[in-house]
């Protein structure tokens, strides 16, 4: 500080409190976003069973989330408490409509992408498109409160509503029509059975290896997948067979030297 300042002090009520309350209200909406992302991701995998689908659900759903952000300096709102909780909501509020397309897309039986493009609008876009009619209604009445949170959440339900239903229909159904998984691309249920019938498979050959051993008459053979009674019935009868043919050769021979 300049010497003409050292004897000198700040006076001030609440600015530099709020410059930091600022601060974590920025910080605290980009970790709420980001986690609420993250989230969503695994979620709409299980959900789907198909890793493609959760990775383009969630695409779509990081595109709403950038475009609600987006209305916020648009509608010359600052970032305060009331915005940081907004954009923490917005992930959950935008994941709606598009899970549910997600999950018409992954539960149809065809395995081809234009036939699961359409059943999926024909099975679930009416839903999507009464539910989304529904919720904008609902938030409408906000607009006519004079308290400012409602005020201003009503407007950020409309908008989030709106945006969200756009990329639904028109984003994430471009993206299934382009590049949607088809037949068991991505298919956890597939790559969980491919895996079982590996290590059956390596179960099966490990045994298959093992070396049979013959001790005499007793013969020990590894079988695989049948009955061991069945497999060695054939056997002790051929036995039989053979120790029969060689006693009566026996007792034909005793009678030649008699005679």
């Amino acid at each position: 500080m300049p010497d003409t300042m050292k004897n000198g002090f700040q006076c001030s009520t609440n600015t530099w409190n709020w410059i930091k309350v600022q601060e974590s209200l920025a910080d605290s909406a980009v970790q709420g976003v980001i986690v609420g992302l993250c989230l969503a991701l695994p979620i709409l995998i299980i959900t789907t069973l198909n890793v493609v689908i959760g990775f383009l659900a969630t695409v779509t759903i990081g595109l709403v989330t950038a475009c609600v952000i987006g209305i916020i300096p648009l509608a010359g709102w600052k970032l305060g408490v009331l915005e940081s909780l907004n954009m923490c909501m917005v992930v959950g509020l935008s994941v709606d409509y598009v899970v549910h397309l997600a999950e018409a897309y992954a539960t149809c039986p065809s395995p081809y992408r234009m036939d699961r493009v359409r059943n999926m609008l024909e099975s679930m876009g009416l839903s999507v498109l009464s539910g989304a009619i529904t919720t904008f209604g609902a938030a409408s009445f906000m607009l006519f409160s004079q308290i400012q949170f409602q005020y201003q959440f009503g407007i950020f339900v409309m908008s989030t509503i709106s945006i969200s239903l756009f990329f639904s229909f028109f984003g994430f159904t471009t993206f299934m029509s382009l590049c949607g998984p088809q037949g068991n691309t991505g298919s956890l249920v597939a790559f969980g059975k491919w895996i079982k019938s590996k290590c059956s498979n390596n179960k099966n050959e490990e045994l298959s290896s093992t070396p049979s051993q013959i001790y005499g008459d007793q013969r020990t053979t590894t079988f695989i997948g049948t009955d061991r009674r069945h497999v060695m019935a054939p056997v002790e009868m051929s036995l039989v067979r053979s120790q029969s043919r060689v006693n009566s050769s026996d007792s034909s021979l005793r009678l030649r030297f008699w005679e």
